[in-house]
Order: C-alpha cells, then structure tokens, then sequence
C-alpha cells in the first residue's frame, strides 16, 4: 500500500518553536500527521516510499525527541508493539479493526475523568495515564 504524505503548514506544534527543523523531524512528523498511529518500521517504510531518505538510528532519535517534547505519543495496544501518533490536547482512545487492523482515534465523553477523580478519592490512587481500545470491525470491514 502507498501512502502520499500531504504538506501542511499550519501543522507544526508550537512546542517545537525553538527547535530546528531537521528534515527527518519535518518527515516523521509530516507521516505522523497524515496517519493512523504507527510503529518506527512503518513511518521509515512510508519516508522511503516518499522519497525522503533517512537513517532507522536518527528516526528511532526523532520519536524519542518529539515524546520528550511531548509533541508525539506513545500507543501500545494489547499486541505489545509501540506505535507513535500526534499528540492531540483532548485525550483519545482507539478503534482497533481486527480483519484490516485499521486504527482510529475517537475522544469519549468526561465520564472517564470523572473515574479517575472517584478512584483517586476512593482508593488514594494518583492515575498518571490509561488507555482504552475497542476491538471490533471498522465500517469498510463491515459492509464487506
């Protein structure tokens, strides 16, 4: 499958003001930018089939860069492997296609802050992050 990336310019995060626009960051988050969540092999996969050549060593340097930053997020579903998407201000969960593996992001009502205040209150339990997937068939795999 070939993925085109497209160009914005109004997409640059202002938490990355201050820094150098390398070309690698440029690509990593231009791929980032025009996708589903997805691993390191996959973003060098999508910069080469765009013909943007870059080191694995200095990608894998990026994604730690921009997660330092905060600019980019970590996603690990219950496959265990690491995948990378946009940091968004409202929080996101995912919508996992389990015959085309699609993944989607989708924000969800306040009830699950609401949650995490109750468990803080009930039980002292500081909750720092959650995550929440909902594995099923997306609307293609559905109609097929």
């Amino acid at each position: 499958m070939t993925h085109k990336i497209k160009n914005s310019n109004h997409f640059l995060n202002s938490k990355l003001a201050d820094c150098r626009q390398t070309k690698t960051r440029r690509g990593v988050l231009l791929v980032l930018k025009n996708s589903q969540p997805l691993a390191a092999p996959e973003i060098l996969d999508i910069l080469k089939e765009n013909n943007i050549v870059v080191n694995k060593t200095t990608v894998y340097r990026e994604l730690d860069f921009l997660l330092n930053k905060k600019v980019i997020a970590e996603v690990i579903l219950k496959d265990g492997l690491k995948r990378y998407e946009l940091q968004v201000p409202e929080h996101g969960h995912h919508l996992i296609c389990l015959q085309c593996q699609k993944i989607e992001r989708v924000a969800l009502d306040n009830d699950l802050d609401k949650q995490e205040k109750a468990i803080t209150r009930s039980r002292g339990f500081k909750v720092l992050n959650h995550s929440l997937e909902f594995y099923g068939l997306c609307r293609h795999c559905v109609k097929k």
